[in-house]
């Protein structure tokens, strides 16, 4: 066998795996799964927008509180990544408000997105900022900018 065939077959693997119980390979065992971000904790600052006049709505009500807008996108595995980040976020930030949107259910709001995920920063219902990406430290360092 030679390096790519062991590589490949590594990661076609199901995560499902024989455990030994008393010497025998019989029962089937599943590996724990990381801890993902629930949407039912509580946390009053962040926010879901499902179309284009729920983030309206939650930019007029936030008026000149900051907003910051996650536009993401349910394949995009970047913005799956950003979401429990982005939810401790709206923790130390608690004067901001943070909203999750789907770019795909989107088409007035998210039309000048180019890129997932994109935060963008509004203030009274405009955009003032924008970060492209997930570079972590760069969002993190614009929401402390934004959050004075």
């Amino acid at each position: 066998m030679d390096l790519r065939t062991v590589v490949r077959s590594e990661f076609t693997k199901p995560k499902e795996r024989f455990r030994k119980i008393d010497g025998e390979e019989s029962k089937l065992w599943k590996e724990p799964q990381p801890k993902r971000f629930q949407s039912n904790e509580t946390r009053p600052n962040l926010k879901a927008a499902h179309d284009d006049e729920e983030l309206r709505a939650v930019l007029r009500e936030a008026g000149v509180q900051t907003t910051v807008v996650d536009f993401g996108a349910s394949w995009c595995d970047h913005c799956k990544g950003m979401l429990p980040w982005f939810a401790e976020s709206s923790d130390k930030f608690p004067n901001m408000t943070f909203v999750m949107a789907d770019v795909d259910r989107m088409p007035e709001m998210a039309r000048d997105i180019r890129y997932t995920p994109t935060f963008s920063f509004y203030v009274n219902g405009k955009k003032v900022d924008e970060v492209f990406g997930s570079n972590r430290r760069q969002i993190g360092d614009r929401m402390w900018l934004h959050a004075s």
